[in-house]
């Protein structure tokens, strides 16, 4: 093929345009995004294996922990040896992942050029196409946000594919099969999931444009035009060309040459998924199809304001209003177009478009729901993607009606077709408007090296899980069904001497990447295990004869049966063990041989009219001149706009966090959650009565004191007047990334819908909320000032109204159903009860019931009976209005129960107190008393100050009151019940600067916990030790040990009062403590 110096012109365009596109590609860290990690780690692992001569490696043993995943045997690995080809060439690995996103950008654009201009015969039209893909919102998003380069370099090949196809189909030649095979054959090695759609898009338009060749190969009257470029070829010129239906079945055949040149991968990828655990693929809910549909209003989403101090970027998944209106366009053009072929590319692009969109929204559920394989898709919008392309494509057709009939002048001397003008203004606007999708933010330096390392890849699966380098280990062999835990050295030690018996003893051992060596001598039979997860394709030789190799326990490592004697047992991995394999290389050598052929068939002398179709192909409408220079002035004012824009105020890129409050925040907060969280601000629920069937919505926002390596999750909860939970919805990651990856400086909007326990009777309820590390409980939560509030904060009182239904009893769930009748109430069942209580413990108890009509102003009263029948009260609660209602109830086991089982009963009582019905047993408790003392232990110092009217400080014992930065301040404290309670409480333990700002703190409840305050007897004493640990950072001076009292559900605390009675506020001062140098 002869090219001509226009062929690269549409190239160099379409450089010139998007320039403002890749700005985020020219330096580094990598930008952070969904995907780009694991691709550019994947990219690190592929190169482990080619240094170590594993050419297709089809079993990683550097991953999951060094245990071995055959990640390269399932995912398409194009992308990944394309980046190791740059990298040796001395670029870094994120250098070459940068370099494949370019190429996907440039290659899309320039192939929506390039098709559109052979649809429809446009240089003006490919130019609205290649602007309409470049700046299209899902273009960016994929790129920049999901970081998704497999799937972004698929979507590109797709229009070279068609437009391969159209030339094979419209201008025969062994240079346009070739080109065919082989971008097949590309594509399938690019992207799994959208290969296979464009494969039957490819398939699909081969039947569409094969009925145009045949109509037009039937038309009596060809209207004259050059050959692949948009028009029809007249039948008188082309005698020496296949008929259409020869065409038509060549192509087609070529498709399938391409998909068996491919077959090496693909067909063990596709078959050979029952060896792993695919269906992981879609089990979990953050991966299922149906939460990611998208509304009209998002797929036509103009345009955003980036923030780029907001964790994580919000980047919205848009169709974008210019992608939709111009293929809309297209259609109301319908009669404007001359040739037929253009009428009918139009009205099937448009219909595939239509069904692209329809697939991305929810009223497509039934058609996700009955075509089981579309849910590997897991994100409907992926549709988008190839959505993209063929609003370019309608673009085009839009802008190609505007051709030379009409004409406008730029100048006198310039005249600029009027297609021309209106391509230049759309594709300025198609990039100012998609200007916030081109904003990153980047991984740190040292938390993603350029060059990631092995080290890199093991704290990558060890701190996200996501093993193998993969979102959910959906490739680990099925015989894994526990994971090993990560070695403690870094290497795993292959052989598994701790399996073996003691009789055995191993004569000698030698492992590399993906084999090993050992001999033994055992007098009985005995199993090797090998520390490499067994995948098909591991095999075993036992003294040089074959053997088997099979998964074992619940690790599924490779386990070989050892006769008893000496032996010398051998394993290693065969890439084409299976004969699925070995198909696939046979076809992709069939494939491979018949494309040799074609192409020793094509080194003969060409035709002339041969000759004129690969000139023809090689040439473009897009010459050089005025229009050229205009397309270039255009792609430096996007750039240079979005280089302007890099300052971040500004209408493309702004953040509503300044460092402090968030701007638009409805509550500014300054509070602290164990030191870690910091919530800044509080979007409250609606301030009107909500059914308590009906969810309520509102948002939290928080920011970092700093860096953290903890993974917190928020936990919002709706508490009753008594703090019982009657509702709670935890967001695992706040604002939908892990904390572990948020940066200092930025800030987190984090939504929450929840929806109260059905049952939930109506009244007023308390919003709380609590974040806790990932394993751990609720950390404290102080107010900036260092005043603790317990370990939930109360943002807001919520008014319940009735439901707007009754719930049944499959949603009321109890634990245990009852069904007992109480008078009115029928007693569906109850969740809690049993098991060993201690006096004072709270026993929490849900009651369910359900009754016909109102109850009056009744009570509920729980008793705990002993087998000889004594009784003692537990709890007098109302009954609230509803008709099915699940009521929480604690029930503190009362400080004078002796020890051993008891009952619980329930009745009804009057407000006077009579009993109207029941009892009715519940269940039983065995309690434990404690030992108790009521005499004073030696005590360092006397106080006899008093907390509220149950507690009284006797005294405390001090380790030192002279202590050193980084040492501890032991505090024995003395406490006498003055009265029972009924509240448990807190004891902080306090160290004050002169400033009276917090130094160091110890919270519990007394005796760590063992010995709460409901459960104290009068006049008892309890002792109460607690620990402050000294700043090392401490500066040194005089400061104040003070203790407070508070009960930790609200944060409240206990008037302190002297020895005399007196009031001193809310904390008793002990002693002062001096820090020495």
């Amino acid at each position: 093929m002869r090219l001509r110096p226009t062929t690269f012109l549409p190239l160099l365009a379409v450089l010139a345009l998007v320039p403002a596109a890749l700005l985020p590609l020219l330096s580094e860290p990598l930008p952070r995004s969904a995907d780009g990690r694991p691709h550019l780690l994947r990219m690190a692992a592929l190169a482990m294996s080619l240094d170590n001569g594993e050419l297709w490696p089809r079993f990683s043993p550097d991953l999951v922990y060094g245990y071995g995943y055959p990640l390269f045997h399932y995912y398409a690995p194009l992308i990944y040896y394309l980046g190791v080809g740059l990298h040796a060439l001395g670029l870094s690995f994120t250098a070459a992942l940068h370099v494949i996103f370019g190429l996907a950008l440039v290659l899309g654009a320039w192939g929506a050029w390039t098709l559109a201009e052979e649809w429809f015969g446009s240089a003006a039209g490919g130019l609205a196409a290649a602007a309409i893909y470049a700046f299209a919102p899902y273009t960016l998003f994929n790129l920049f946000a999901r970081g998704a380069a497999p799937e972004a370099l698929a979507t590109a090949l797709l229009p070279w594919l068609l437009w391969s196809l159209t030339r094979a189909l419209r201008a025969p030649s062994v240079i346009a099969w070739l080109r065919l095979a082989l971008l097949t054959a590309v594509l399938f090695l690019t992207h799994n999931l959208s290969s296979l759609a464009a494969f039957a898009f490819a398939l699909a338009w081969s039947g569409i444009d094969g009925v145009i060749l045949i109509r037009e190969a039937r038309s009596p009257s060809p209207r004259p035009a050059s050959p692949g470029r948009g028009g029809r070829v007249d039948p008188s010129t082309d005698n020496n060309r296949p008929s259409a239906t020869r065409r038509l079945s060549l192509a087609t055949g070529f498709l399938l040459t391409g998909l068996a040149l491919s077959a090496f991968f693909w067909l063990p990828a596709f078959l050979e998924t029952n060896l792993v655990q695919v269906s992981e693929l879609t089990t979990p809910a953050t991966l299922d199809f149906r939460n990611y549909f998208l509304t009209p209003a998002q797929l036509l989403a103009p345009s955003f304001t980036f923030d780029p101090r907001l964790e994580p970027p919000a980047i919205p998944v848009a169709f974008g209003l210019p992608q939709a209106l111009l293929p809309l366009l297209a259609v109301l053009l319908w009669r404007r177009y001359v040739d037929p072929a253009a009428r009918w590319r139009v009205a099937a692009l448009a219909a595939m478009l239509a069904g692209l969109l329809f697939l991305t929204t929810r009223a497509s559920l039934p058609v996700w729901e009955a075509l089981g394989p579309l849910r590997l898709m897991q994100f409907p919008w992926r549709f988008l993607g190839p959505a993209t392309v063929l609003a370019a494509l309608l673009a085009a057709a839009a802008v190609s009606v505007l051709g030379p009939r009409h004409p406008a002048t730029l100048s006198p001397t310039h005249p600029l077709p009027l297609a021309w003008l209106v391509a230049l203004n759309i594709s300025l606007a198609a990039a100012l408007l998609t200007l916030p999708w081109t904003f990153v933010t980047r991984y740190p330096a040292a938390e993603l090296p350029p060059n990631p390392t092995l080290a890199t890849i093991r704290d990558y699966e060890i701190e996200s899980g996501g093993f193998g380098l993969t979102s959910t280990g959906e490739f680990l062999p099925v015989g894994v069904e526990a994971l090993p835990d990560p070695p403690p050295s870094g290497a795993v030690e292959r052989l598994g001497t701790d399996s073996l018996p003691p009789s055995v003893t191993v004569l000698q051992f030698n492992a590399a990447r993906l084999e090993a060596e050992a001999r033994f001598a055992s007098p009985q039979p005995f199993d090797a295990v090998f520390r490499w997860f067994f995948f098909p394709g591991w095999r075993a030789e036992i003294d040089g004869l074959p053997a088997e190799a099979r998964a074992s326990g619940p690790h599924g490592f490779v386990t070989v049966a050892v006769p008893a004697g000496e032996h010398t047992l051998r394993v290693f991995f065969d890439s084409a063990a299976t004969p699925v394999r070995q198909a696939g290389f046979a076809l992709s050598a069939l494939g491979a041989l018949g494309l040799a052929g074609l192409l020793l068939r094509s080194r003969r002398p060409t035709t002339k009219d041969e000759r004129r179709t690969t000139t023809a192909d090689a040439s473009s409408s897009f010459v050089l001149r005025p229009s050229f220079f205009i397309v270039f002035g255009l792609g430096l004012l996007i750039a240079l706009t979005r280089f302007w824009a890099d300052g971040c105020a500004n209408l493309w890129c702004r953040s509503r966090f300044d460092g402090a409050a968030v701007a638009g925040a409805a509550r500014a907060l300054d509070l602290d959650f164990g030191g870690a969280l910091h919530l800044i601000g509080f979007d409250p629920p609606p301030a009107d009565p909500l059914p308590a069937d009906q969810p309520l919505r509102f948002t939290l926002y928080w920011s970092l004191f700093e860096p953290t390596a903890d993974d917190y999750s928020i936990a919002a909860q709706l508490w009753d007047a008594d703090g019982h939970l009657v509702g709670q919805q935890d967001a695992w990651h706040p604002g939908g990334q892990p904390t572990t990856r948020w940066l200092a400086g930025g800030y987190a909007i984090d939504a929450h819908t929840l929806t109260p326990f059905p049952g939930t009777p109506p009244g007023e309820y308390r919003l709380m909320i609590g974040a806790y590390p990932a394993g751990g409980a609720a950390v404290d939560v102080r107010e900036a000032s260092g005043l603790p509030l317990g370990r939930y904060y109360e943002a807001a009182r919520v008014t319940l109204a009735p439901p707007t239904r009754p719930p049944s009893d499959a949603e009321l769930n109890p634990s245990r159903a009852l069904h007992a009748a109480l008078g009115a109430l029928d007693l569906v069942g109850l969740d809690g009860l049993g098991g060993t209580v201690h006096p004072g413990e709270a026993v929490p108890l849900v009651l369910y019931w359900r009754v016909q009509s109102p109850v009056p102003d009744l009570r509920f009263q729980f008793d705990l009976v002993s087998p000889t029948g004594a009784s003692l009260s537990l709890a007098s609660v109302p009954i609230p209005a509803g008709q099915a209602v699940r009521q929480p109830v604690t029930l503190i086991v009362p400080a004078g129960a002796p020890s051993g089982s008891a009952e619980v009963q329930v009745s009804v009582r009057a407000p006077d107190g009579r009993r109207l019905s029941g009892p009715v047993a519940l269940g039983g408790l065995d309690i434990v008393a404690p030992e108790r003392r009521f005499d004073l232990p030696e005590i360092g110092s006397l106080v006899g100050a008093r907390f509220g009217d149950g507690l009284e400080l006797a005294g405390y014992t001090l380790n030192s009151e002279i202590l050193t930065p980084g040492g501890r301040l032991d505090v024995t404290l003395v406490w006498r019940a003055l009265a029972t309670m009924s509240a448990r409480y807190a004891v902080s333990a306090q160290l004050l600067d002169e400033q009276g700002r917090l130094a160091a703190q110890a919270d519990s409840e007394p005796a760590h916990g063992q010995r709460p305050t409901t459960g104290w007897l009068p006049p008892e004493v309890v002792v109460d030790e607690h620990a402050l640990p000294v700043p090392a950072d401490a500066p040194p001076g005089r400061y104040r040990l003070q203790v407070v009292v508070y009960d930790p559900r609200t944060g409240a605390r206990l008037p302190a009062l002297d020895a005399t009675g007196s009031p001193i506020g809310d904390n008793v001062v002990l002693s002062t403590i001096t820090l020495a140098p």
